[in-house]
């Protein structure tokens, strides 16, 4: 076989797996990064995923662009004190929604890999179970960027 066409099928067959790979059933809407507060390396990410399969599907692992780890973190109230605490993984209900918001579950993206502005975009890796993954891009967000933040010279 001469060179150049299995060069082309490998070409194709590795775009055939990558686009196998790429849940088509699971949608993401409103992602951003909160910005780290100055003098901070660790920030949040929030999105809320749409799972519409007819079977649950099992978020295990997140990656990010800006950060040298990211995290899975549920945010919960036991007895009385909000407590964070590292979740193995995310189950997203079939035929259903999952939303990683502020107080509650979010990505913990620790030690930032480089200065980032309000505006910027990032893009959030997430891993399901079953090997599938998917790109999600995000743009970044500062507490200090709501309408009601008043700035004091």
């Amino acid at each position: 076989m001469p060179l150049r066409l299995t060069v082309v099928i490998v070409l194709v067959l590795g775009s055939l797996q990558s686009l196998a790979q790429s849940p088509a059933d699971v949608l993401s809407s409103d992602a951003y990064v909160r910005l780290p507060v100055p003098g901070q390396k660790n920030a949040a990410a929030f999105m809320t995923l749409r799972n519409r399969a007819e079977k649950d599907r099992v978020l295990t692992s997140v990656s990010c662009s800006c950060a040298a780890k990211a995290e899975l973190h549920s945010h919960r109230n036991e007895g009385g004190v909000m407590k964070m605490r590292r979740e193995a993984s995310v189950k997203l209900p079939a035929a259903g929604s999952f939303e990683f918001a502020p107080g509650g579950w979010h990505i913990m993206l620790l030690d930032f890999n480089r200065a980032l502005r309000t505006g910027d975009a990032v893009d959030i890796t997430l891993s399901f179970a079953n090997g599938d993954t998917l790109q999600v891009p995000a743009v970044t967000k500062s507490v200090f960027d709501s309408s009601d933040h008043q700035h004091h010279h």
